[in-house]
Formats: structure tokens, sequence, C-alpha cells
């Protein structure tokens, strides 16, 4: 469509690829399952909801889990980064985008890939050009590169437990640090506070498990830690403008 090649891509169970690299860039986001992304220098999880930015030209390998994979992928022609000034993302490794907003622009390009029509190609390059933006925001300098061992280790904590009640004294008993200084660092490293990350994961995996029509909106809101069903409605609409009802009756139709 346009400059862009647009694809739904399955990946079956267990497939482990050679290195191998791509010549396009690609802006990917996560449908289902899980695989890990070898670079020579980083390792990349997807996951569910995940958004990663893959370079081009960078050698990598993927494992995928043994229940395979689904991503939504969005490749610009070779030139279309250097004319949209967005060269700077070209690293030896992928970026991983934790900001909501990064996620809802792809979802909204996998909306107009599903319903084409004659202005999709123009929709779909004020689209991209907002997701390289957000993308070009954490370039540089990376994030991952810039944290402490503790830090990620805060970071792989909250990952492991967000539907559980984390508090920050606790997580700072154990990194071996002040509460008050693991809050401005966390802030710093990652651009949002526990709390703020934390609901930005509870919300991520409520959008995958909303996809499943034999799960209640109750059975959603209490396994992944909102307080009721309408806390879970507040700040899922906050978040994407949709209720949660809505947003399942959404992807219904997609």
């Amino acid at each position: 469509m346009g400059r862009f090649l647009l694809t739904e891509t399955r990946y079956p169970a267990g497939l482990r690829t050679p290195w191998h690299a791509h010549q396009t860039p690609a802006f990917c986001l996560v449908l289902r399952g899980r695989y890990v992304q070898r670079f020579r220098r980083r390792e990349i999880v997807y996951q569910p909801a995940s958004v990663l930015f893959r370079p081009s030209e960078a050698e990598h390998t993927d494992h995928i889990s043994p229940h395979g994979a689904a991503c939504f992928i969005i490749e610009p022609d070779k030139g279309w980064l250097v004319e949209a000034g967005l060269e700077r993302l070209n690293h030896e490794h992928a970026l991983d985008h934790t900001g909501p907003r990064a996620r809802w622009l792809l979802e909204h390009a996998l909306v107009e890939s599903r319903r084409p029509d004659v202005m999709t190609p123009l929709a779909l390059e004020g689209l991209v050009l907002a997701l390289g933006a957000e993308f070009a925001r954490i370039a540089e300098p990376s994030p991952v590169r810039r944290c402490s061992p503790w830090l990620l280790r805060v970071r792989d904590a909250l990952d492991a437990a967000f539907p559980a009640r984390v508090t920050l004294a606790v997580l700072a008993a154990d990194a071996g640090v002040h509460p008050v200084h693991l809050a401005a660092a966390f802030r710093h490293a990652f651009g949002a506070s526990v709390g703020e990350y934390v609901r930005t994961r509870r919300l991520e995996a409520a959008r995958v498990a909303l996809r499943d029509p034999e799960r209640s909106l109750s059975e959603v809101a209490l396994t992944l830690g909102f307080s009721s069903q309408s806390h879970f409605t507040q700040a899922f609409r906050r978040q994407t403008g949709l209720t949660p009802g809505a947003y399942r009756r959404q992807q219904d139709r997609a």
C-alpha cells in the first residue's frame, strides 16, 4: 500500500531461523505468541502487544516459542527512513517501545490494512510517520544501555508480577536501594513511574485477554490486578478512548 509492505505473519511453533538480515526496516506488533530475536549484541523478547522496530541490515536469528507466534509487520521501502529524517533508528539491534501511543498507532494501521479504501495509503503514511517519531524519541540514548543491572532486575520483576500488588518499598528492599532513589532512577531510565509502568503492562495484557470471548470483563479485570471492573473500565478508556466492551466488539469485527 503506497510505500509500505504490510503483512500478517504466522510463525510455526519451535521455528529457529539461521542468522540473516533484511534489506528493509520494519515496525512490528506482536498479535499473539512469544519469541526471541537475537542480534549480535542484544536479545529482544517479542510477546503479545509488544511494539518493535527492526532495523535494516541488522543480522539476527529468531527462536519461536513452542506455541508459535503471529505479528503484524509494516516495512517501509528502503529509502523511506532517510527521506522521513528517521535514519537514526537504524541501530545494530531492534528497539522495543513500551509506550501506549506506539501500540495504538500500529493497531490503527492494522485496522486500515484490513479495511482498505482509496485513502488508506495516505492514512498509513501519517500513522507510520507518527510511529517513527515515537521510536526516534527513544533511539538515542538507548534506555537499556544506560540502565544499571539492578534497575533491569526491577523491571524484570515488574514484568513477571504486574498483576499482583507490588509496593515500592518491597522493590527497593530487593534491589538494595532507597525507595526514593528507585522511583527517580526508574522514571529516568524508562520514561514512566513504577505505577505508570505497571498500569501500562496490565492494560497491554488486557488487550490480549479481551480477544478471548470466553473471558468475562470482570474476570479480566480481577486477574490483571484491577480493584474492580469499573476501575478497569476507567483505566482502559483513558488509554484507548474505548471501554473494554467496545474494544472487544471492535476486535470481533476486524
